[in-house]
C-alpha cells in the first residue's frame, strides 16, 4: 500500500476516533457532535478541515534512509482524507431524532415519558453512545426557576386567559412531531408586541440554525419545501396584508404530515425526512383567502390576536391613558425576557404545558371548532368591515357619535369571539374608507362624519339605553 495513502488513512481514522462525525447519505453533509447535539451546515465541514490541517502540520514522512521531512498537505490529499471520513461515517437522516419526546437543553437532555414524568440526563460524553439529535435550545434546565417577567409580558400581549395556550404552543414547538396539526398566526396593529415575541422565539429556537422564513403565500413555491428540512420552526413576520392566500395544499401537508419529501437543488431525486416543523406567521390583519376555502384549511389554525398597543409614555395622549388596550412601552423588554433565569423558568412552564397537551391530546376545544375559527378570520381580515357591512350606512349626510360607534363595534366583535380593538385602530380603519372622517363637536366631543349605525343595530346592541343616555355613557356600562 502506498505510504502516503496510508498516512491519509491514519489522519482520517484519528479524527473519527476522537470526534463523533456522521455523513448524511441523503445530502453528503457532515454532522459534528458537540455539547449534546449534532451540528449541521457549513460549520462541521470547516471543523473537520481544520482538524486535518492541525494533524498534518505535525506529521513527518520518510525522505530517504533515516531521514524525514514535513508532510505536505495538498488540496487533493485533503479531499482524499475527507472522502475517507465520509466513507466510514455514513448515516441516514432517519437515524436522528427518533424520539419526539425529548428536549435537548444546554446542560442535558429531558425526556418525557408516557407516565407523565420527565427524566433528566446531564451527560454529553459521546463515548456513551449519545442520543442522535440535531436540535438544542439555548436554555439551561433549572427546575426551581421562574419567569415572572415573561408571564407578565405574555399577559400584556395576549391576555391573561391566553397565557396557558401560549405555553402550550411553545411546548408544541419543542416537540419532535406534528401530531396536533396546528399552525399559528399572530395578528394585530403595529406596536402590539408581536415582533418582540417573535424575537424571543428567534432566540429560543436559534434563528440561524433551526428557523426558516417562508411566507404563508409562498409555501407552495418550488424548492421552498426543502428549506424546512432540519428546522424546528418556520416564522414569517409581517405578512403582506393584501396578498391573497392561493393554493393551500402544501400548507396543509406541512401542518399534518409525519414526513415531508421534496426535490432539492443539486441533489438527484427527492429527499424524505421526519417532519417536526411548525408554522407561525404574524400580520397586522389576517390575509384574504379564497371565498370557497374549505374546512381543511380553517381547522389547522390557532389565531392569536394582539390588540394591546405599546407606546412611549411621552407619545401617549389623554385618550391613550384612559384606554385599557394601550400600555406604556418598555424599550428594554427583550433584554429582560432573555435573562438565563427567565428562560429557565419558561422551559419549566413549557414542560408543564407539554404534560397538559399530552393528557388532553388536543389544543383547547375552541381551536377545533371550525365555525369559531372561520368567524374570527372573517371579522379580522378587516376589523371593522363586517360591522360596517351588516350594521351601518355610509353617506355624506350620515354621522355617528365617536364613543357610541366604537363601543357598539366592539360589542359586535364580541359576538364573533373577537378581541376589542383600540379607538385609534378603529379610526385608522375607518379613514381608509372614502368620505369617513373623525370630527370634533362643540364641547370637546367627537363624531364620525360619513357613517351612521342603523337604528335596528342600535336597538340590538344597546337596547337597555335610550339614544339620549348613550351620548355620555362610560365603558363600564357595557
Amino acid at each position: 500500500m502506498d505510504e502516503l495513502v496510508q498516512i491519509e488513512r491514519v489522519i482520517a481514522n484519528n479524527i473519527l476516533k476522537h470526534d463523533l462525525i456522521f455523513t448524511l447519505k441523503e445530502t453528503d453533509e457532515f454532522c459534528f457532535y458537540n455539547s449534546g447535539y449534532f451540528h449541521r451546515g457549513k460549520d462541521p465541514l470547516t471543523i473537520v478541515r481544520n482538524k486535518i490541517d492541525d494533524i498534518a502540520k505535525y506529521l513527518q514522512v520518510p525522505a530517504g534512509k533515516d531521514s524525514f521531512k514535513p508532510y505536505h498537505l495538498s488540496i487533493s490529499k485533503r479531499n482524499t482524507i475527507l472522502e475517507m471520513i465520509r466513507t466510514n461515517s455514513f448515516a441516514s437522516i432517519s437515524d436522528f431524532d427518533e424520539d419526539p419526546n425529548r428536549i435537548c437543553a444546554l446542560n442535558g437532555h429531558l425526556k418525557y415519558d408516557k407516565d407523565n414524568s420527565w427524566d433528566y440526563n446531564h451527560h454529553f460524553n459521546f463515548n456513551e453512545n449519545p442520543y442522535k439529535t440535531f436540535y438544542q435550545i439555548p436554555i439551561t434546565y433549572d427546575p426551581e426557576a421562574e419567569c415572572l417577567v415573561i408571564d407578565q409580558f405574555l399577559t400584556d400581549v395576549f391576555g391573561f386567559n391566553n397565557v396557558p395556550l401560549i405555553y402550550e404552543m411553545l411546548a408544541y414547538f419543542m416537540m419532535g412531531h406534528v401530531n396536533y396539526q396546528k399552525a399559528f398566526i399572530l395578528y394585530g396593529p403595529p406596536s402590539s408586541g408581536k415582533t418582540t415575541f417573535i424575537k424571543l422565539l428567534y432566540y429560543i429556537f436559534d434563528k440561524m440554525k433551526f428557523i426558516s422564513e417562508i411566507s404563508l403565500q409562498d409555501l407552495g413555491v418550488r424548492f421552498q419545501l426543502e428549506n424546512l428540512m432540519g428546522k424546528t420552526l418556520n416564522i414569517f413576520d409581517d405578512l403582506v396584508e393584501d396578498k391573497k392566500v392561493g393554493s393551500t395544499s402544501v400548507f396543509r401537508i406541512i401542518v399534518t404530515a409525519d414526513h415531508l419529501s421534496s426535490e432539492m437543488k443539486n441533489v438527484q431525486g427527492n429527499i424524505t425526512w421526519r417532519n417536526r416543523t411548525k408554522l407561525l406567521f404574524s400580520c397586522n390583519t389576517l390575509p384574504p383567502i379564497k371565498k370557497n376555502e374549505g374546512d381543511q384549511f380553517f381547522r389547522r389554525w390557532v389565531l392569536l390576536a394582539c390588540f394591546t398597543i405599546f407606546k412611549n409614555e411621552d407619545q401617549m395622549n389623554m385618550e391613550d391613558h384612559e384606554d385599557e388596550r394601550v400600555m406604556v412601552k418598555d424599550s428594554e423588554m427583550l433584554d429582560k425576557l432573555l435573562t438565563p433565569e427567565e428562560l429557565s423558568g419558561l422551559l419549566n412552564k413549557c414542560m408543564e404545558a407539554w404534560e397538559r397537551l399530552d393528557k388532553r391530546t388536543y389544543f383547547p376545544k375552541e381551536w377545533n371548532d371550525i365555525d369559531y375559527i372561520k368567524g374570527l378570520w372573517m371579522i379580522d381580515v378587516n376589523p371593522v368591515k363586517l360591522f360596517i357591512d351588516e350594521c351601518c350606512t355610509i353617506g355624506p349626510n350620515e354621522e355617528a357619535d365617536y364613543n357610541l360607534f366604537y363601543h357598539t363595534l366592539n360589542k359586535f366583535r364580541g359576538e364573533y369571539n373577537a378581541q376589542p380593538i383600540t379607538k385609534t385602530m378603529c379610526t385608522q380603519w375607518l379613514h381608509k374608507i372614502d368620505g369617513i372622517k373623525k370630527k370634533k363637536k362643540g364641547g370637546g366631543d367627537f363624531y364620525y362624519d360619513g357613517i351612521s349605525i342603523n337604528d335596528k343595530e342600535l336597538e340590538k346592541y344597546q337596547s337597555e339605553y335610550s339614544k339620549k343616555q348613550l351620548k355620555d355613557y362610560q365603558l363600564d356600562d357595557f
